[in-house]
């Protein structure tokens, strides 16, 4: 319900009984801790049998387990809060596995966009950094993060980040310290670094071109996210596209050029965020249609095959 001028209630515009049920999710989602442990693991972590890992039960009393629990009370009191921007969850039998969703900065290409990560820490850590694994939905996005899961990062001390941080410009390398580091600083370093890749910034290497380009590909990522979201944050990423549709929309429409596949993929997004409880029929009428033919296409069930081949040329 909304209140209007003259202080009365009334209803959103809405079909059917979904009002009651987006209610219920927007509630649950505002709800949602930043930093939560929960019992077990989900059984496709890529780090749930890691190299044979046997001792699956890794005490919080131990060196290891201690360590871990600074872990989860840095995690717990700094992690951002207001907005959410970095979501961890990390689980009382394994320890050494967390899971985090990071929400794409504003202003960038990656806006709203959301970049989830398994993470394990070995049996030497903190010596050595913590291993990641990026989901990436099979899309590539960006340099440092890529379609087979490899996190390319100064502070996970990979050998190939000197060539991929020359080429790019990120020009900071900050190495990891086992005295200082933690993850906090691993997940902020990639929201700050690797996905805050700004058109008013004076990189070469960032255009307007690759700006659209990134901007689609993350699009198609927030599809693939939607239908298949990480387990234990499937409340999370439909309440955060719940939110999030209108914004999202109207900074693709603002951004993306006139072509076939750009315009396909506007529709499917209009499409699947109504799917997801929002109201945004209207933005319809906000995109002018060049082809008549374009919304038939978006139906045929191949339309992401479609778009993907149309999008080869455009992928780093």
């Amino acid at each position: 319900m909304a209140i209007n001028a003259n202080g009365s209630k009334e209803k959103r515009l809405v079909y059917g009984e979904i009002e009651e049920i987006l209610d219920e999710l927007e509630t649950a989602f505002e709800q949602l801790k930043k930093f939560q442990v929960l019992t077990d693991p989900p059984e496709e972590h890529r780090f749930i049998k890691y190299e044979g890992y046997k001792d699956k039960h890794v005490l919080l009393g131990s060196t290891h387990g201690r360590r871990i629990q600074q872990e989860w009370d840095l995690l717990e009191t700094q992690l951002p809060e207001s907005p959410k921007t970095i979501l961890v969850r990390a689980y009382e039998t394994r320890i050494d596995l967390m899971r985090a969703v990071l929400i794409g900065p504003q202003g960038t290409p990656y806006s709203n966009g959301l970049f989830f990560f398994d993470i394990f820490f070995p049996k030497n850590y903190p010596a050595c950094p913590p291993k990641l694994y990026y989901h990436s939905y099979d899309l590539n996005l960006n340099p440092s993060l890529r379609p087979g899961g490899k996190v390319y990062l100064s502070l996970l001390e990979t050998s190939c980040f000197r060539l991929i941080s020359s080429r790019y410009g990120h020009n900071k390398r900050e190495k990891w310290n086992p005295k200082q580091s933690t993850v906090l600083d691993v997940l902020l370093s990639i929201q700050n670094v690797i996905l805050d890749t700004k058109p008013s910034q004076p990189q070469k290497y960032i255009s307007l071109k690759n700006f659209r380009k990134t901007l689609l590909l993350t699009c198609e990522g927030m599809l693939r996210t939607l239908k298949k979201p990480p387990a234990h944050f499937e409340m999370f990423v439909a309440g955060h596209f719940r939110t999030s549709a209108h914004q999202i929309l109207w900074n693709y429409k603002d951004h993306k050029d006139n072509s076939k596949h750009a315009t396909m993929l506007f529709y499917q997004l209009i499409r699947e965020f109504e799917a997801n409880g929002t109201h945004c029929k209207h933005h319809n009428g906000q995109l002018e249609i060049e082809n008549n033919d374009v919304m038939e296409t978006s139906k045929n069930k191949g339309f992401v095959v479609e778009i993907l081949n149309n999008l080869k040329s455009l992928i780093y």
